[in-house]
C-alpha cells in the first residue's frame, strides 16, 4: 500500500495477492485486491471522496469426499497394481471422485462508494454518499466418460456412462443511497450530536445454468455449449433454466441523537422506519425505537475521595430491530409446470397448475433486547472491567411451516409464517490487567459469556405446525425439534438406558419389537410400556451455556509475543455421520468397546450396519465443549540504527500458528460445527476439518 497527500487532497493505493492451495487435492483459490481511497478537500466546507475495491478470482472446487473418506473400509487399497482405481465398496472410491472431477469458477467483485460532504455554520454536516456492491461470477464443471471396475473386470457402480458438462453466470448487483444530515454543538456543559437521515437500497441477482452432455472430447479447449438448434445425439445441450434470484429493496428513515451534560449525564434516542419490498404494502414498514442512558459515576465530586477508582460507569439501553430475511417471493402464491395428456388420441401438452399457496400477511421479525451494564477502571486504569445483563426476546420470527393438505400445497411442502418466540438472557463480562515491568509491557484480558435460549413460542394458529422438525439426515429423519420450553433446534430422539444383557432383561423391560439381546435399551419416558416414536424426547441442546476466551500480549524491547484461546462448553454435538450406516463400511473406535456377551459392554451395542441401534439417540449426542489455541504469535522489529540504514521505517519478522492445538471429547474432525439453519445446528454430517495453520511473514513500512 502507498499513502499521502497534501492538504486538499489525499490519497491511498493498495494491492494484494493472495493464494492458497487446499488441504484437498483440487481445491485453491487466488484472488488480486485493488484499493483506491481518495479523499479532495475542494474547499473549506466541501469535500468529496471515494473508497473503492476491486477483486477478481478463481478458484477450483473439490468434490465433497470428506465424508466418503471417513466411511470407507480402511484395509482397502486405492490403486490396483497396474495403477487403475480400485473399487471402494458402498462409498466409492474418493481418489477417483478427485482425478474425474473439474470443478472451476472465477469472476470479479467490486465494492465501494462516492460521496460528498459539505459543513456550515459551525455545527451541521450534509453527506450523500452511493455505494455498490457488484459480482459477476462464471462456473465449469465437466465430468468425463469413466468406469471404475470391480476385481474381476466387470464394471462398479462408481461410474459415468456420458461426459457432462455445466456452464453456470450469475450476477449480482446492491447498490445503497444515503443520505445524513449531522448536527454537533455543544453549549457550555450541554453537548449535542444529532443525525437524521434517509436511505434506499436494492439488490437483485440473476442465475443461469446450461448443462450438456456427450461431449465430443475431454481436453478443456472443448469444453463448451454447442448451438442450441439441431441438436444431434452426440452433442446434446439443454437449457436447465434461470434462477431469478433476489430482487427486493429497502427504503429507511432514520434518527439519532446523542446528548451529555458535564460529561457525567448521558442519553441516546434512536429511530428507524424501514420499509422493505418482500412484505405487502400493509405491513412494509416497520418501527424500531430505542433508548440509552448513561451516568459517569467517576466525574461526580464524592468520587474524588476514592483515588482507587478512576473510572465508573453505569449505562442501561432498550431497543428494537427489524429482520426481513426472507426470499423476496415467499408471499407470492406460486404456479408449476407439468405434462399433460389432452384428447381422444392422447398427446402430451405443457401446462401449469396450482403450485404452492404464499402468505401476503407476512410482517417484519422484532428482536426487543434490554441491557444493564457496568463500567469500571481501578489502579490508574490499569484493572479494567465491563460486566453486561442482557435480555432478548425476538417475536414473529420469520420462519418455514407445514400446512394443512386442505390448501393444495402437497405433502412436505412449507410456507412462511410469523410464527415463533425466542428468549435469549445472560450475561457478559470482560476483564483486563495492563501493567508493566521495566521493559516488559505486558495485558492479560478475560471475556465470558452465559446464555440460556427457549423457545416461547411456535405456529400459534390453526392448522400449522407446533413444533418444528429440522436437522433431517440422509435417511430422512429428524434430529432436532424446537418446540415451546425447549431450546431452539434441540436434539429429538430416544434416551438409552444401557444394552440388554439377558433374554430374561429383555423380557422384563418395555422395548421395541425389532430390539434383540445385545441391542441398546431405550428408556420409555412416557410410562405406556412401550417403546415406540412417542418416546422420542428432548437429548441435548446445540447452544453452548458459556462461551469463553483469553488473550495474552506482551513486548519486550524488539519483541512480541502474543496468544488468545477461545471455548466453549454445555453444548452438545450430534454425530450425524455415525448414524447412517446402511453398510459395512469404516467404524469408529468406539466400536471396539462392543457387547460381544453378557456383561461385557452396557454402552457399545452388539455389531450391526444398521437398523434399531442407529435410531437416532443419546448415544449420538456427545459433548461439544472445546478449549483452542486459535492464535499464537512470536514478532521482532529491527531496531532503529538498522532499519535508518536500509531507509525503512520498521521491519518486523513474525512467526504466526493458527489452531494449533485442541482439547475435547469430542470424536469427530472438529467441535466446531457451524449452520445456516438455526432449527439444524450442531450437526456433523462429516464436514471439512478445521485446519492448524504455520505461516511466517515479514512487514516492511517505507
Amino acid at each position: 500500500s502507498v499513502s499521502g497527500g497534501t492538504h486538499s487532497t489525499q490519497y491511498y493505493i493498495g494491492l494484494g495477492y493472495f493464494r492458497q492451495e487446499g488441504i484437498i487435492d483440487k481445491s485453491n483459490f487466488q484472488r488480486i485486491t485493488l484499493k483506491f481511497n481518495n479523499k479532495y478537500n475542494l474547499s473549506p466546507v466541501f469535500r468529496i471522496g471515494n473508497n473503492i475495491s476491486l477483486a477478481p478470482y478463481q478458484q477450483q472446487n473439490a468434490p465433497n469426499v470428506t465424508y466418503s473418506v471417513y466411511r470407507a473400509q480402511p484395509v482397502l487399497k486405492p490403486y490396483y497394481p497396474d495403477g487403475s482405481f480400485g473399487v471402494v465398496y458402498n462409498v466409492g472410491n474418493p481418489l477417483a471422485d478427485l482425478a474425474y472431477s473439474n470443478d472451476f469458477n472465477k469472476g470479479i467483485r467490486g465494492v465501494g462508494d462516492i460521496y460528498a460532504e459539505a459543513s456550515f455554520f459551525n455545527s451541521l454536516t450534509f453527506k450523500s454518499s452511493f455505494g455498490l456492491d457488484a459480482a459477476y461470477n462464471k462456473s465449469v464443471s465437466f465430468t468425463p466418460q469413466y468406469t471404475v471396475y470391480n476385481p474381476d473386470g466387470t464394471a462398479s457402480q462408481q461410474q459415468n456412462v456420458m461426459s457432462r458438462l455445466n456452464k453456470g453466470f450469475s450476477d449480482n448487483l446492491t447498490w445503497l443511497w444515503e443520505n445524513t444530515l449531522t448536527f454537533d454543538k455543544t453549549y457550555g456543559k450541554h453537548a449535542i450530536n444529532a443525525v437524521a437521515g434517509y436511505t434506499m437500497q436494492q439488490a437483485a441477482s440473476e442465475y443461469f445454468n446450461i448443462p450438456a452432455a456427450n461431449i465430443i472430447r475431454d481436453g478443456r479447449d472443448f469444453w463448451y455449449i454447442s448451438g442450441l438448434t439441431n441438436l444431434s445425439t452426440t452433442y446434446l445441450s439443454i437449457i436447465n433454466g434461470v434462477d431469478p434470484g433476489q430482487y427486493y429493496s429497502m427504503m429507511s428513515y432514520l434518527f439519532r441523537t446523542n446528548y451529555t451534560y458535564d460529561s457525567k449525564y448521558l442519553f441516546t434516542v434512536t429511530f428507524r422506519r424501514d420499509g422493505s419490498s418482500k412484505f405487502a404494502q400493509q405491513n412494509r414498514f416497520g418501527n424500531f425505537p430505542s433508548f440509552a442512558a448513561g451516568w459517569n459515576v467517576s466525574r461526580e465530586e464524592f468520587m474524588k475521595n476514592i483515588p482507587l477508582i478512576n473510572n465508573l460507569k453505569v449505562r442501561a439501553s432498550w431497543g428494537q430491530i427489524g429482520n426481513d430475511k426472507i426470499q423476496y417471493w415467499n408471499r407470492y402464491a406460486a404456479t408449476q409446470n407439468l405434462v399433460a395428456v389432452f384428447g381422444t388420441s392422447p398427446a402430451t401438452s405443457s401446462a401449469v397448475t396450482y403450485g404452492t399457496s404464499g402468505n401476503p400477511n407476512l410482517k417484519w421479525e422484532t428482536t426487543t433486547q434490554s441491557d444493564l451494564g457496568l463500567e469500571i477502571g481501578l489502579l490508574d486504569n490499569r484493572l479494567t472491567g465491563e460486566f453486561d445483563y442482557y435480555h432478548r426476546i425476538t417475536r414473529d420470527i420469520l420462519i418455514d411451516l407445514t400446512t394443512p393438505g386442505y390448501l393444495g400445497n402437497g405433502q412436505g411442502q412449507k410456507i412462511t409464517f410469523n410464527a415463533a418466540q425466542v428468549l435469549n438472557t445472560g450475561f457478559e463480562a470482560t476483564v483486563t490487567w495492563k501493567d508493566h515491568i521495566s521493559d516488559v509491557n505486558y495485558s492479560v484480558s478475560v471475556n465470558g459469556s452465559t446464555l440460556h435460549n427457549v423457545v416461547q413460542k411456535v405456529g400459534g394458529s390453526s392448522g400449522v405446525d407446533t413444533v418444528l422438525f429440522g436437522g433431517y439426515l440422509a435417511n430422512g429423519a429428524a434430529s432436532t425439534a424446537s418446540k415451546v420450553g425447549l431450546p431452539i433446534g434441540a436434539f429429538y430422539g430416544y434416551k438409552t438406558d444401557g444394552i440388554f444383557q439377558s433374554t430374561d432383561e429383555l423380557n422384563a423391560y418395555p422395548h421395541s419389537s425389532q430390539a434383540g439381546v445385545g441391542d441398546l435399551r431405550f428408556v420409555d419416558v412416557n410410562g405406556d410400556k412401550k417403546i415406540d416414536g412417542s418416546d422420542r424426547t428432548y437429548i441435548g441442546s446445540p447452544i453452548p451455556k458459556f462461551i469463553f476466551g483469553l488473550n495474552y500480549e506482551m513486548s519486550y524491547k524488539g519483541f512480541d509475543f502474543s496468544f488468545d484461546i477461545q471455548g466453549q462448553t454445555g453444548n452438545k454435538i450430534l454425530n450425524a455421520k455415525d448414524i447412517v450406516r446402511p453398510d459395512p463400511y469404516n467404524f469408529e473406535k468406539h466400536a471396539l468397546n462392543r457387547w460381544t456377551g453378557p456383561g461385557t459392554s452396557n454402552t457399545e451395542p452388539k455389531p450391526s450396519w444398521g437398523g434399531y441401534n442407529y435410531s437416532i439417540s443419546d448415544r449420538f449426542v456427545l459433548d461439544g465443549s472445546f478449549l483452542r489455541l486459535r492464535n499464537i504469535m512470536i514478532g521482532y522489529s529491527l531496531p532503529a540504527s538498522i532499519i535508518n540504514k536500509l531507509k525503512m521505517n520498521e521491519l518486523r519478522l513474525y512467526l504466526k500458528g493458527t489452531n494449533l492445538f485442541t482439547l475435547t471429547k469430542y470424536t469427530g474432525y472438529t467441535p466446531e460445527i457451524g449452520s445456516g439453519d438455526v432449527i439444524s445446528n450442531g450437526i456433523d454430517y462429516g464436514i471439512y476439518p478445521i485446519t492448524a495453520v504455520y505461516s511466517f511473514g515479514v512487514n516492511l513500512t517505507f
